[in-house]
């Protein structure tokens, strides 16, 4: 079996992968003044002013003066897509991450002649350590794997983002009509 063959690599492909390279996944899980509190920086009432001078949104803006308005138009193109994959990725993610769980106790709980509390009593009397543990490293996966899908969508929709604020500074006005459809609300 041959590899497929791969897309010749074009001007707006390169930097693409210039803009994205910018936004790692893990530089979202950096720590910031609001966690301690349980919240995050996007509560702020000025997150545009935020947005755009994070150290990725001033080498964004760098790398977009140098283009001209077909390129940042074409690249908006490349952001909206990749933020509706992060979103359909992200939604994906938290569907399985709560379905299954529930889905595997639902049928258990089915499957036991006298239910899912009898039959974990039965089987692990005197082991409410190991349950404790295991339940705890369950939890700790599911609760990563969600935050890793969700630093994946905040940064796609920082990309799009700021693509639009630079684009709106050059007078290239997109609307924001289809972010309803990308909203997880």
């Amino acid at each position: 079996m041959t590899a497929p063959d791969k897309p010749p690599t074009t001007h707006l492909t390169q930097k693409w992968e210039e803009i994205t390279a910018l936004f790692k996944t893990r530089s979202a899980f950096r720590p910031h003044k609001y966690w301690g509190m349980g919240l995050t920086s996007r509560l702020d009432i000025n997150r545009v002013t935020l947005l755009r001078q994070t150290k990725q949104a001033l080498k964004l803006k760098a790398i977009l003066n140098d283009l001209p308005n077909r390129d940042v138009k074409a690249l908006r193109t490349f952001a909206a897509i990749n933020q509706e994959q992060a979103t359909a990725g992200f939604r994906v993610t938290m569907v399985t991450n709560v379905t299954v769980p529930v889905g595997f106790l639902a049928l258990l709980h089915q499957l036991s002649p006298e239910g899912l509390g009898a039959l974990i009593a039965a089987i692990y009397a005197n082991e409410l350590l190991f349950m404790g543990i295991l339940g705890g490293i369950v939890a700790t996966l599911v609760i990563g794997i969600s935050l890793f899908a969700l630093s994946t969508l905040s940064q796609a929709r920082d990309i799009r983002h700021l693509i639009d604020l630079h684009a709106a500074e050059r007078g290239i006005y997109f609307g924001l009509e289809d972010m309803e459809e990308l909203s997880l609300t």
